[in-house]
């Protein structure tokens, strides 16, 4: 079948080592502005379902980056006459609508893609009421977009070598309700495309516990509240994130084990762990932050932070090697 489709413009997302701040985030951005354009190589894809529906009021790219991940831009258009099912019962307030991604392999099988299921969220909100038992409202936007920046190692179910993917796309509204939340879909299209995937390696992560050292416990850390801080800590690989652990409020020590497996294509794969404040009102306070490789998480040769800030900070990185041969 024949296929449709537009390269939009889109910012290429570095696959770098993770940033945490806003200033390191916007200096990262800026950067990606003057990759050349061979960093990008096209996919070609074919519709499977939705194509006259889509191709007449969306558009679609597929690309995959140097760097090894999936990039993918969608567009939809809403049609003029497009209507949303009001439940008058429930006296529906229509918040916001999204575009729902899965992916598929060749025999059927739904993929665990991590990111996969992207919510869009949308800046013009919509609401619609009831006067007289008839909507009066209908002030919903007439598109929707998507971008996504999918890690090939996130299709870690596939074994190395070609594969025949399909990638459902659905559109869909949020009805809500004073007791309830509704789904409402308004399109669904899918295409197939072929992809590479290289030998994806996963390395379990068993963190258990760390403390700040009490020179830099006490510091004041929130001068509002004159309070210690609110501890966490987050890993962070190729500029994606992997964990974020739950905050430890006001304390000098975190000790709360947990065990997570981190999927990526080498040894050398650039990580990063920080430990910051919380602070829910102008973003988490950096306290220290350590950058690396999966390699130094696994050797543990040198420490990885200063012991003047941290002390103790026990954890344990076992590689499995290549898991999808």
């Amino acid at each position: 079948m024949s296929n449709k489709f537009s390269v939009l413009f889109f910012f290429l997302i570095f696959l770098s080592c993770g940033r945490n701040t806003a200033d390191e985030d916007q200096g990262e951005r800026s950067s990606m502005k003057n990759q050349p354009a061979k960093a990008i190589h096209p996919i070609e894809f074919s519709f499977v379902k939705g194509e006259g529906q889509f191709s007449n009021q969306g558009n679609l790219f597929l690309a995959r980056s140097y760097e090894n991940a999936l990039l993918s831009n969608i567009s939809f258009n809403l049609p003029n006459n497009f209507k949303i099912p009001f439940d008058k019962k429930e006296k529906q307030d229509l918040k916001e609508k999204k575009i729902v991604v899965d992916f598929f392999d060749e025999n059927g099988k739904k993929l665990d893609v991590i990111g996969g299921r992207i919510p869009f969220k949308t800046t013009k909100k919509a609401y619609r009421y009831l006067n007289n038992g008839k909507s009066t409202h209908n002030d919903y936007p007439d598109s929707v977009y998507l971008a996504l920046d999918i890690p090939i190692y996130y299709f870690y179910e596939l074994k190395t070598g070609n594969h025949l993917l399909k990638m459902v796309m659905t559109g869909i509204s949020y009805a809500r309700g004073c007791c309830s939340k509704k789904e409402i879909p308004f399109f669904e299209s899918a295409v197939e495309f072929n992809i590479e995937i290289p030998p994806i390696r996963k390395t379990r992560f068993h963190f258990k516990k760390f403390s700040l050292s009490k020179k830099e416990f006490n510091k004041e850390w929130d001068v509002r509240t004159e309070r210690p801080p609110d501890l966490l800590w987050k890993l962070n690989c190729l500029n994606k994130p992997v964990f974020c652990a739950k905050r430890k409020v006001n304390s000098q020590h975190f000790k709360r084990e947990v065990i997570f497996d981190v999927f990526h294509l080498e040894k050398s794969d650039v990580c990063s762990i920080g430990i910051y404040d919380y602070d829910f009102a102008i973003g988490d306070d950096k306290i220290t932050l350590w950058k690396g490789t999966i390699r130094d998480l696994i050797e543990k040769k040198v420490p990885l932070f200063n012991t003047e800030i941290v002390t103790n900070f026990e954890y344990t990185a076992t590689s499995f090697g290549v898991i999808n041969k």
